[in-house]
């Protein structure tokens, strides 16, 4: 299998570097974040659980609006025009920070009509939503990011998820209610950017400003994404409001714990998938005859991946539930049975980004997200009735089915996708050099 030539591994070096410090934030993040999230999730029950994740979820649905598809559009606009940086960076900030007082208002507004005699669960969506005004410092971020600088803002989130990480164990060992719990991201947010804010200003040298018709022009370019994630939010969360509007917050808690353990071990292919993809799109572009079979070793590796932990965690999901979360979130169980191979289809959709680039058709992801948002709405509302709890989860598998694989079958474009996707299992018996190769490239770019 042919490697990469010198100059391109130099070329690399830096992305690699870059991607290294987000992936190992991002392992970091989930890990810590999962355990404690599991002591606070056994500590306050089910009810109590499931009005946390009814907030979050009423959230996810509001967060593309809250970021005006701006996190897409601000680092190309910095490549474009250097020389406006300061213009472009303060001008997001603002623009976020407008849209996410909004957005807490509306948040808080439409909980008290979905659920107007539940106070609690108002007052603690009012609480989470918080997080929105830091999130807007997002807009200073993504100068780390165009900079190949992100070691820094990995460093504030392991700040700031250490911060969280000891709010919550403050909380469980004073038993504290649920509503300090809401505060948890508020935390997170608020000591992450109080590390990253002085570096920003010491290292980038650049003045902030606000300019509307920037920001106008910015908006134009940012409103398609702000339609793409909410059709991606809508198929990743509505199932849970619906489940909580149909049976109420604790069966929703039921279904949160047995999510949150299904998807538990996605942080591996998310980290395959950002450190191969540099090496692949370089291949495609030097090497284009041995893009498709270094590809489809990634879907192998994941698909590997996926069937362990679909296997495991069905034939341990009532040790699991037990073990982490107790013996009150028992009805989890059979729930984490049919949740724990949504993570196969996760992955294959993680995989799949690196086919949309290489062959330039990132244009129909707004399609597939499209089509799997409305086979979310039409299955969750239909099976949740018949079969509750279960008929969320099935639900779930079936729209990561048509997501990852139905979805580009649809469009003429990009159905070669699933082909090369089934195709991949013909690589089987080159597994174990395609591995060797790819270690051996990576040592290269830091040579």
């Amino acid at each position: 299998m042919k490697t990469l030539q010198t100059g391109e591994k130099k070329s690399l070096g830096r992305v690699f570097q870059n991607t290294g410090w987000l992936v190992a934030q991002n392992i970091f993040q989930y890990v810590l974040s999962a355990v404690i999230g599991i002591l606070a999730a056994r500590y306050i029950g089910p009810t109590n659980y499931g009005i946390l994740n009814y907030g979050a979820t009423l959230m996810a649905l509001f967060f593309p609006f809250c970021t005006l598809g701006l996190n897409s559009v601000e680092v190309p606009a910095m490549v474009e025009e250097p020389e406006k940086t300061g213009a472009i960076v303060g001008t997001c900030f603002v623009l976020r920070l407008v849209s996410s007082c909004l957005s807490i208002a509306l948040l808080t507004l439409v909980a008290v009509v979905m659920k107007p005699g539940n106070r609690l669960l108002i007052f603690v969506t009012f609480l989470q939503s918080l997080q929105f005004l830091f999130q807007s410092c997002d807009a200073i971020r993504l100068w780390f990011e165009k900079e190949l600088l992100s070691k820094f803002t990995a460093l504030g989130s392991v700040i700031g998820n250490t911060a969280c990480s000891l709010w919550r164990i403050i909380l469980l060992a004073r038993g504290a209610s649920v509503e300090w719990f809401a505060l948890t991201s508020v935390v997170q947010m608020l000591t992450n950017y109080l590390f990253v804010l002085p570096i920003f200003f010491a290292k980038s040298g650049v003045k902030l400003s606000f300019s509307l018709p920037l920001g106008w022009k910015l908006l134009k370019r940012g409103y398609h994404f702000i339609l793409s994630g909410f059709t991606v939010a809508v198929t990743n969360y509505c199932g849970k409001l619906i489940l909580a509007q149909q049976l109420g917050e604790t069966e929703l808690g039921y279904y949160s714990a047995a999510s949150t353990l299904a998807l538990m071990w996605i942080f591996v292919p998310q980290a395959i998938v950002s450190s191969a993809n540099p090496v692949l799109l370089e291949t495609k572009k030097n090497d284009p005859e041995h893009f498709e079979e270094r590809y489809q070793m990634v879907h192998l590796v994941n698909l590997f991946l996926g069937v362990g932990a679909g296997l495991g965690m069905g034939i341990l999901s009532k040790f699991l539930i037990n073990f982490l979360y107790g013996e009150a979130y028992a009805p989890a169980a059979p729930l984490l049975v049919i949740l724990a191979w949504t993570g196969l289809f996760t992955a294959i959709g993680e995989s799949r980004g690196i086919w949309l680039f290489a062959e330039q058709k990132t244009k129909y992801v707004k399609y597939y997200c499209a089509v799997s948002a409305g086979a979310s709405l039409v299955l969750n509302y239909l099976l949740i009735g018949l079969f509750g709890p279960a008929g969320a989860c099935v639900a779930a598998l079936v729209t990561g089915m048509i997501q990852a694989l139905g979805a580009p079958l649809l469009f003429p474009g990009s159905r070669d996708f699933t082909f090369q996707y089934f195709r991949s299992f013909k690589q089987l018996p080159r597994m174990k050099d395609f591995i060797i190769t790819l270690i051996q490239e990576r040592r290269g770019l830091h040579g």
